[in-house]
């Protein structure tokens, strides 16, 4: 299946706290992979626009992202990314209002859900797809970090959505498979470190690492993708490739995207 994590990290308190999600890349087909180069994290951009002078909607209300992270098919968790990120793209509002993140969860989870009934109508049902998703970011209008998650019930075909409480600061959510066996490496992770250390507010990317890096479950691979909140937006990483050892060119999906086109390139952040 796959692994992912989303977390809250307040290494940067009393100046600001982040939302982290970490994810491995790998796609499988019962025991095979298929691709070791699936994006499981996404940054879906979204603007608001406002009546301007003009009397064109051509004043820019709000600007960022959210993120939408997921484990399980594939098909349907992209399908729903790509169908609603031009959507997402070109709110309106002619009341200059802007929206919540729980509105964009729930208009996420609508296409998600037909997305959903759509594959499994055709499918036998012991071959059923499913899907958990976590939808996380700013809020556009009150500010505040927030995550939504969701899991598909293949029994009454439909798909939950609900609030994520950080209420400790332990709070990992983890989607796919093995989760039991990621919480308890991840909790020995933190044992090594003082609690609210950077370190210890760290651990489930580095955790993340090691299991992509050393194989330890079939269908978890590929490499680490990493996102991080940066005030109204979700940034995905890219990550050095064999730091020190000569050239060390930028990859995402395992892919170098050093590479310079018409003058421009990629400008991600990057976190080893």
């Amino acid at each position: 299946m796959t692994a992912v994590m989303i977390w809250l990290n307040k290494e940067s308190l009393p100046h600001f706290e982040d939302i982290w999600a970490v994810a491995d890349t790998q796609v499988s087909k019962g025991e095979n992979p298929l691709t070791k180069q699936a994006p499981k994290i996404f940054s879906i951009p979204v603007n608001c626009y406002w009546p301007g002078e003009s009397g064109f909607f051509d004043t820019v209300g709000f600007a960022g992202s959210v993120g939408v992270a997921f484990a399980g098919s594939t098909l349907i968790a992209h399908s729903a990314v790509l169908a609603v990120t031009p959507l997402f793209a070109n709110l309106i509002s002619t009341s200059k209002a802007v929206p919540t993140l729980e509105g964009l969860a729930l208009y996420f989870l609508d296409f998600l859900k037909q997305y959903f009934l759509s594959t499994n109508a055709i499918t036998m049902p012991n071959d059923r797809a499913t899907v958990e998703f976590c939808f996380f970011g700013r809020c556009p209008r009150s500010g505040e970090l927030g995550a939504f998650r969701g899991i598909s019930d293949v029994s009454s075909a439909e798909i939950g959505c609900d609030p994520v409480q950080f209420d400790e600061q332990e709070t990992v959510i983890h989607l796919g498979s093995h989760k039991a066996e990621i919480a308890q490496m991840v909790n020995d992770e933190r044992a090594r470190h003082p609690i609210g250390s950077l370190p210890w507010w760290r651990s489930p990317y580095p955790v993340m690492r090691r299991i992509v890096a050393a194989e330890l479950f079939s269908d978890i691979g590929g490499t680490t993708l990493l996102a991080i909140t940066s005030g109204s937006r979700v940034q995905t990483y890219t990550r050095p490739w064999v730091p020190g050892a000569g050239h060390a060119h930028f990859s995402y999906l395992g892919t170098n995207v050093e590479v310079e086109f018409d003058d421009c390139r990629v400008g991600l952040p990057s976190l080893y």
